[in-house]
């Protein structure tokens, strides 16, 4: 019996379609693919369009690329 694979499901917050916010997920993606490639689950929030998800997570960190 094989044990179960954990997936590790991520969100990336960005604000708008911004060079930033797509040097921000291309990088991240990046990282994740070589890292944890077939474990993780990858969702992007625009709080610009999607401010409550935002609010509902409250866990919002600012990294500045």
């Amino acid at each position: 019996m094989m044990a179960a694979r954990k997936t590790y499901i991520l969100k990336l917050y960005v604000a708008g379609n911004t060079p930033n916010s797509m040097r921000a997920l291309n990088t991240l993606r990046e990282i994740l693919d070589n890292e944890f490639k077939g474990v993780y689950a990858l969702k992007v929030i625009d709080v610009l369009k999607q401010p409550q998800l935002a609010e509902e997570d409250k866990k919002i960190y600012f990294i500045f690329v």
